[in-house]
């Protein structure tokens, strides 16, 4: 690398970026570190321009930050190469961590990790199953009491180093002696900063032959273990349900306050300019035709009987289209493209009969209109059923 420096200049700070792997397929993160290199006298850099090659009082590797891998604490100590240190790369996984199990008891297991200084196992990333379904059921796993370790990304996450020993409950199906296969699943790292990926073992295990009570007690405390664990996932938590109390008569008032917002709704749908000039244009036929009061209410009731089904038509398409696996809800066309097209297709034709420059035919300009303008109840019913529509 080659450069002038500024007049007076003494050092030289560069931000290098670098990551690398072991071999086996271990990955370190990226790493992010300041080089400070102090610049040679003057006359040593007329020698260096002439000499390009490294002169011996050159100094690099002066003091800059060094990063912590894993608390990601940039400290002000000088960067330092140790080979002897460096020369150890991380353990295979299956030396890092020994996963082992055998059978305490004929309806117990009993799981071992064991992880030599430095590696700790994550307990939330690990789990265990059977192989074959038909041997049995696996109850919750009765981890002991974890080290809570500050993580810089996850925050105290619970881990165990060394060793550690996991008790595991077996609601077996048959009693007879056998082997059945543990899968167990689990993540690590090392402290310097390298975390393994998640890791699959397959072990074997035998067991010894079980008394029908030995069964019978080990089905019911593995139904209890998962019951409780189902009830913790369930149950909100107490400081959750304190800070949020359910209102008194809620159940009682919900379907009054139901029909009251649907209400409201109506009253502010019929307000829209798309479905205020129906109502006003039926108003006035109704006043035109001087009928009595009864015949005039049994407009108005067959006109909102069209509008009631309509509405109804409209919840159960968008019911049965949720049922069928869409995601829709009301106003859910607007959302299709192809819809959306066509109406500005549409919009556009209609502009172009507007301002003269195309001829529609009465035929396409009373779309609708036809069954709305019949007399008696068939007429007063479709003009609901076309006020929904233009809504």
């Amino acid at each position: 690398m080659t450069g002038a420096a500024a007049d007076g200049a003494t050092a030289v700070t560069f931000k290098v970026s670098y990551q690398g792997c072991a071999d086996l397929g271990i990955c370190y993160p990226p790493q992010h570190v300041q080089l400070t290199v102090a610049l040679p006298a003057a006359d040593a850099t007329a020698a260096l321009k002439s000499n390009p090659q490294p002169s011996a009082g050159l100094v690099i590797g002066a003091p800059a930050p060094t990063l912590n891998l894993l608390s990601g604490d940039v400290g002000q100590a000088p960067i330092t190469f140790d080979p002897v240190a460096n020369a150890a790369l991380p353990l295979p996984p299956e030396v890092a961590f020994v996963f082992e199990a055998i059978a305490d008891q004929p309806t117990e297991l009993l799981l071992r990790f064991s992880m030599p200084k430095g590696y700790y196992l994550y307990r939330d990333h690990s789990s265990f199953a059977l192989a074959d379904a038909d041997v049995g059921e696996l109850g919750v796993p009765r981890w002991p009491t974890p080290q809570l370790f500050d993580d810089p990304e996850f925050g105290k996450v619970p881990v165990y180093f060394d060793v550690v020993e996991i008790p595991l409950s077996l609601a077996r199906r048959h009693g007879a002696p056998g082997q059945i296969q543990l899968i167990g699943k689990f993540q690590g790292c090392e402290s310097g900063g390298v975390c393994y990926p998640p890791m699959t073992r397959n072990l074997r295990v035998e067991l010894p032959a079980a008394t029908t009570e030995a069964l019978a007690i080990a089905a019911a405390r593995v139904q209890s273990e998962l019951a409780q664990v189902t009830a913790q996932v369930t149950t909100p938590a107490p400081a959750l349900a304190a800070a949020n109390p359910a209102p008194a008569g809620v159940a009682a008032s919900g379907l009054f306050k139901a029909l009251l917002f649907a209400l409201l709704g109506g009253l502010v749908l019929n307000l829209m300019p798309c479905v205020l000039p129906v109502l006003s244009l039926k108003a006035v036929s109704l006043a035109e035709a001087g009928e009595t009061p009864e015949t005039a209410h049994r407009h108005a009731l067959w006109y909102t009987a069209g509008v009631m089904s309509t509405f109804a038509l409209i919840g159960l398409l968008v019911l049965g289209l949720r049922a069928g696996g869409q995601a829709l809800g009301w106003g859910f066309q607007l959302q299709q493209p192809l819809i959306v097209a066509t109406m500005g297709y549409v919009m556009v034709v209609l502009g172009l009969g507007l301002s003269g420059v195309i001829t529609l035919g009465s035929s396409l300009t009373n779309v609708g209109s036809g069954l709305a303008t019949h007399s008696g109840a068939r007429g007063d019913f479709f003009t609901g059923v076309l006020a929904c529509v233009v809504a």
